[in-house]
């Protein structure tokens, strides 16, 4: 259940940090007096668990948003039961995503497939709402799925939303 949770986490991880990236696109546009339609966005994070404690995996990641360029995040992830043999249900709060002008923050929820002992995938959603910096008022909403190995930690996550 550990590497199950750790995989999870780092899946969770990434997710979020694809949404801060994003969320950190839209900060850059223009102010307007109409209500924004938001930017398409996607990402790439490569992430690991590095330790767990109280019972929650702390992750870390680094990757490249199509925006924003180079991108950094942190996650906190409380792992649920799962409804079936192999699958995990993931609350990430909070998902921190870096940007070199601020940082995007909020929650990812998602579901991690353990398909065997090195293998697990991972699907769930971003909701990024508090920015800070040139990102302060701008939101992300979007999707994220990946991979990885739950005996390591190691997880890659593609994300893609909109953000505003």
């Amino acid at each position: 259940m550990i590497k199950k949770s750790r995989a999870l986490s780092a899946m969770a991880g990434v997710l979020c940090v694809v949404a801060l990236a994003a969320t950190a696109a839209t900060a850059f546009a223009a102010p307007s007096k109409t209500k924004a339609k938001g930017k398409a966005d996607s990402g790439t994070v490569y992430a690991a668990t590095t330790h767990s404690a109280g019972g929650f995996e702390y992750i870390a990641g680094q990757g490249t948003d199509k925006m924003f360029g180079s991108i950094a995040s942190t996650y906190k992830a409380k792992v649920g039961a799962g409804s079936t043999v192999g699958t995990v249900k993931l609350t990430i709060k909070p998902v921190i995503l870096f940007t070199s002008t601020g940082t995007l923050s909020g929650t990812s929820n998602a579901t991690l497939t353990v398909v065997s002992t090195s293998s697990a995938t991972v699907k769930g959603t971003l909701d990024l709402t508090k920015g800070t910096g040139a990102l302060k008022g701008h939101s992300f909403v979007g999707t994220v799925t990946g991979t990885g190995d739950p005996a390591t930690g190691v997880y890659v996550f593609h994300y893609k939303g909109t953000y505003k």
